[in-house]
């Protein structure tokens, strides 16, 4: 039977991928110093990027409401500029925060549940489901064929 960490792994491998495109490894087990290494650069310049774009989109959506905040103040009330603008910057500080927070806390967050995702699944005597997979996919498979046939009834 497989270990707890390698069926987790593959259940969220797209997850997985995705945190690896945006620089972000959360794999407790690869400890290699060089590919971690080329994963921090990675995630740095995905980091500088993001701040760039982010501010860019920032600055080019939100130039309408500052110009009519300062200058015009009679195409809409000053108050809605206002908002719009703080709303666009909370976006801004919050997109890079989550990247920041990602980066630098992910990987103790990943070994803490996955320790007590373990301790559960010893305490459970989880069988093996290997043998039963595929007749549930095709099960599912055959749900949503019957449920694609009833919907097109109506």
């Amino acid at each position: 039977m497989k270990e707890l960490k390698q069926r987790f792994f593959t259940t969220v491998s797209p997850l997985k991928y995705f945190l690896l495109m945006i620089g972000i490894d959360w794999n407790p087990e690869k400890s290699n110093a060089r590919i971690e290494a080329i994963l921090k650069g990675w995630c740095f310049f995905c980091l500088f990027i993001d701040v760039i774009f982010s501010i860019l989109y920032y600055m080019r959506r939100s130039q309408p409401e500052i110009l009519n905040l300062f200058v015009y103040g009679n195409k809409e009330p000053a108050m809605d500029s206002l908002t719009k603008g703080i709303d666009r910057l909370n976006k801004l500080v919050c997109n890079v925060s989550v990247h920041v927070i990602l980066f630098c806390s992910i990987r103790k967050i990943a070994n803490d549940f996955l320790n007590q995702l373990e301790n559960v699944d010893f305490i459970l005597n989880r069988p093996n489901l290997c043998a039963i997979r595929r007749s549930s996919v095709a099960g599912i498979v055959w749900m949503l064929f019957l449920v694609s046939i009833e919907s097109r009834k109506t």
